[in-house]
């Protein structure tokens, strides 16, 4: 398999946002600056100066991109009804009617906002993944998942082969009575992979590499940070230095031994052919209190991996399941549903690697500590032919 590295910014988002920002207050940016400040500042969440920026913009650029931009973090501040209005200014691209189908969603209008995503969807140049995954969580709140079912086996091969339409496959499968068929989806007990890792020569020990590591977790300059009560996730961090290096050099290995190895964790003719490239797509995530992950599954992953790191004492001693990494759990998706694969919890290990498709439900019992659980999490990420569509 051929590894691709994602492209790494030159310029630091936040440098450009004070010199951008700095312009704003001396009364020299241009309309097409602040614009530029604002979708620096809505890929920062920090979505109320956004608007401003965009609202500023607006005055003296009267341009559809701000338009659909100013939408966008108008949804973001929960204010579909203003968003939708927004969206009224300009015509519908796939950008504006995903945009639109959101807000719909959240404003109750189910078939409207089925109807606009379906719309979005029809655009063979744009990235289905927000617009197909939107659709997906609207209909699998449906007890019955024949519309669920029917949507994911209409699209096209190179979507239906993402982990994104493996999972809602798996719900729909269980809502129909068809549980054969959505266990072999969300097979818990055999496609799991756990391996301790032996660090290199220059570390003296795997509780003094994991040290370095966390040290480096720290100090790590991430591209995206979400911060949200009691966790901290950094989205496609630098990784530098000896420790990631390290770490990452095992779990691409692991992953790849994996993905030779799929009949053993009966996923072959689940996951379908591997890919010939992928990139290589990583974050740390730091948790304590009542932090968790909420249930989620990879979308644009074909198997997933977590590497544990820091994790505190109470919790390897514990005889109940916080900390836990809990498997197969979709009710967030699913309202009432009892899936028949059941739940699978694994009981963190600072220096072991967890390996599972990137299909299955998962998330984090809250620990309820003041002490952070460190982990770091990898994707391998799929790069089809140009002729599949398939974007990254």
């Amino acid at each position: 398999m051929l590894w691709v590295d994602p492209q790494s910014t030159s310029v630091r988002r936040d440098g450009k946002i004070a010199l951008l920002t700095k312009l704003a207050q001396l009364g020299r940016a241009t309309p097409q600056q602040h614009f530029e400040l604002g979708n620096l500042q809505l890929a920062a969440a920090d979505f109320v100066r956004a608007e401003q920026s965009f609202r500023v913009a607006l005055a003296e650029w009267d341009d559809p991109a701000v338009w659909e931009a100013l939408a966008s973090a108008l949804l973001e501040l929960n204010r579909p009804a203003e968003a939708i209005a927004a969206c009224d200014n300009i015509a519908e691209t796939a950008g504006a009617l995903l945009i639109r189908g959101r807000a719909l969603n959240r404003l109750g209008r189910g078939e409207e906002a089925r109807a606009a995503l379906l719309r979005s969807l029809s655009d063979p140049d744009f990235d289905f993944f927000p617009a197909l995954d939107e659709l997906l969580i609207l209909l699998a709140k449906s007890t019955d998942g024949t519309a669920l079912l029917d949507t994911i086996n209409a699209q096209p091969s190179h979507r239906a082969a993402t982990a994104l339409a493996r999972a809602f496959k798996g719900i729909a499968l269980e809502r129909l009575g068809r549980h054969d068929e959505a266990c072999a989806i969300m097979n818990l007990e055999a496609c799991i992979k756990r391996v301790a890792f032996v660090p290199p020569a220059p570390f003296a020990s795997i509780e003094a590499f994991n040290v370095a590591l966390a040290e480096a977790v720290a100090a790590d300059p991430a591209t995206v940070t979400v911060v949200l009560a009691d966790s901290e996730i950094n989205l496609a961090p630098r990784g530098e230095g000896p420790a990631f290096a390290a770490l990452y050099a095992f779990m691409r290995q692991e992953m790849v031994a994996y993905i030779d190895d799929l009949e053993a964790y009966r996923m072959a003719e689940i996951l379908g052919p591997a890919p010939a490239k992928a990139t290589f797509y990583t974050a740390n995530t730091v948790l304590w209190g009542d932090g968790h992950n909420g249930q989620h599954i990879h979308n644009r992953g074909y198997i997933s991996a977590v590497y544990h790191a820091v994790v505190p004492p109470e919790i390897s001693d514990a005889s109940d399941d916080r900390g836990m990494l809990t498997l197969g759990g979709c009710n967030d998706y699913a309202p009432g549903l009892k899936p028949s694969w059941g739940r699978r919890l694994i009981k963190p290990e600072a220096g072991v690697l967890t390996i599972f498709p990137s299909h299955i439900f998962h998330d984090v019992v809250p620990t309820g500590l003041t002490a952070r659980r460190i982990s770091i999490v990898a994707d391998l990420r799929p790069i089809w032919d140009q002729d599949s569509r398939l974007r990254r």
